[in-house]
């Protein structure tokens, strides 16, 4: 401390059981003074945090600038709980430590109250507990830290190098995040790393008036036949799922309300001592989607990466893509890699249907079978097959149909649907009113706002829009793996790292790292 002493800091909250995870009670963090003196509730300086939306879109939170006068002040306090906060925003809290360096003071927030978990990375002046002296966060991903990475956040009309516009905090989605690992870039700049769990528990209360997922519902549809295009059918169809059954995890070993159409189902499901591999399609139309395959969790879209370097041969070091049977396989099949299924789920943040995650369209162009925009199987919803998995071992690319094919079974390698082999099929999309998915009548997609960390309306629909275009139109961009290629490395399984760029320059805590790169 400058006038003596030292600053201590103190972040609250717990999350050890399930009552401190609906506990809404608001947390803060302190930074008290201690110069042998009573540090009392009255004697500390109230700093509040706002949550706002940058021109790049991104959610954003700033501090006030409020000094204290430390011959009244024993330190700050500021409360974890945005100004205003919604029911969606309360029971934020800090469960990890805290970190001082650069004059600022470094925290993780999250928020599992909302089921699908918030993640808010804070940095606070370290001695008044609110605005920065400086920008310190690059969000507009220029690598320069200027007013450009300000907002409004005073409210006076203009965005300017002042205290209360300068960003504080950064959204970092859903799940749970770490505690950033923090290393050198410049002498003016460092890079915050966050390793984040993505994995989503099922049933989040988040709004008792809209059950499942926020803004909209999806619908559920199985089959066990190939159809088609635009002469299909499906076995069944749950409309409103989620609504329904106040779920965003679906769980296909045990479907709600007695449905038949379980992948264990006779009739409906898998043969019971077949062997089968389980394959994604229209993953990129619906990153959203979290599948669950005996207790292992992977995005739909990095699944969807496994499984074609499984088909065209080129799995990397250590990588696994297992074939399965429903019932205990017998030791010849265990040393050839076949498990038994146990467990088959898929899982939406709530917030999906609003950050634009899941593929919107209409009952009726799914069923039908209807191509999608760029010719994608079930109008492009988001698809699990389980196939016949005798022979994938032996699949090989036909570059004149685009289909990886065996003499059982044939999987278009773009969109990675089957067009024979299928045991049993799950669809889920969006269910909307503004027809089926394909240009240009599918381009005026989203009415809603974007909620983006906390509940709040982040952006208007027409920029939901533009993001709603841009992210259709770019289509299939997984393309056949190229066998010469070697694919990158993806994250492991239910794990996902961001990165930010930050302010430095200043000794006080300093971390350095320094990649070490062998010499040829």
């Amino acid at each position: 401390h400058p006038d003596d002493g030292i600053m201590v800091y103190i972040g609250t909250g717990q999350l050890l059981s399930g009552s401190d995870g609906a506990d809404k009670t608001t947390q803060a963090v302190y930074g008290l003074w201690d110069n042998d003196a009573p540090v009392s509730s009255a004697t500390l300086l109230q700093q509040q945090l706002k949550s706002m939306v940058h021109d790049s879109g991104a959610a954003v939170r700033v501090a006030t600038d409020n000094r204290p006068d430390w011959q009244v002040h024993g330190g700050w306090m500021m409360p974890t709980e945005v100004a205003g906060a919604s029911v969606l925003d309360q029971g934020e809290r800090v469960i990890q430590d805290l970190q001082l360096r650069d004059g600022r003071l470094s925290f993780m927030t999250t928020n599992p109250t909302i089921g699908t978990g918030d993640n808010w990375f804070i940095q606070l002046d370290a001695l008044t507990g609110g605005a920065p002296g400086k920008t310190i966060v690059d969000i507009n991903k220029d690598s320069v830290l200027d007013v450009a990475d300000n907002v409004d956040g005073n409210g006076d009309g203009t965005v300017a190098d002042v205290g209360e516009d300068r960003v504080v905090g950064e959204y970092q989605g859903f799940g749970l995040a770490s505690r950033p690992v923090v290393g050198v870039l410049s002498g003016s700049s460092d890079a915050a790393l966050i390793n984040h769990l993505t994995a989503i528990p099922p049933n989040p209360v988040l709004d008792p008036d809209d059950p499942g997922l926020l803004g909209g519902h999806f619908d559920l549809d199985t089959s066990s036949k190939i159809y088609p295009f635009s002469g299909g059918d499906t076995d069944g169809h749950i409309h409103q799922w989620d609504d329904k059954f106040d779920r965003t995890t679906i769980n296909y070993f045990d479907l709600p309300g007695g449905n038949p159409f379980t992948v264990n189902h006779p009739g409906h499901g898998v043969p019971a001592n077949d062997i089968f591999i389980l394959t994604v399609a229209n993953s990129d139309l619906s990153p959203g989607g979290v599948l669950e395959i005996n207790g292992k969790s992977l995005n739909v879209a990095e699944y969807h990466g496994v499984m074609n370097r499984y088909l065209s041969g080129t799995l990397l070091p250590g990588e696994v893509f297992p074939r399965y049977k429903m019932t205990p396989p017998n030791a010849t099949q265990r040393a050839a890699g076949i498990e038994k299924l146990d467990s088959l789920k898929l899982s939406f943040d709530a917030f999906a249907i609003l950050s634009g995650d899941i593929v919107p369209t209409e009952t009726a162009c799914v069923i039908a079978n209807d191509p999608g925009a760029l010719g994608e199987y079930r109008n492009g919803a988001l698809m699990i097959q389980a196939l016949d998995g005798t022979d994938t071992g032996d699949f090989v690319f036909n570059a004149a149909t685009a289909q990886y094919e065996t003499s059982s079974t044939a999987i278009h390698a773009a969109h990675g649907y089957a067009t024979d082999g299928l045991f049993w099929e799950s669809t889920v999309f969006w269910h909307w009113d503004e027809g089926c998915y394909h240009e240009p009548e599918w381009a005026p997609i989203y009415e809603s706002c974007i909620v983006e960390g906390g509940g709040e309306c982040l952006a208007s629909s027409e920029d939901q829009k533009e993001k709603g275009k841009k992210k259709k139109k770019k289509g299939d961009d997984e393309d056949p793996v190229d066998p010469d290629v070697t694919p990158p490395v993806g994250d492991d399984p239910g794990h996902s790292v961001t990165t930010s760029t930050i302010a430095g320059s200043n000794d006080t805590g300093r971390l350095f790292w320094k990649e070490l790169v062998p010499e040829e």
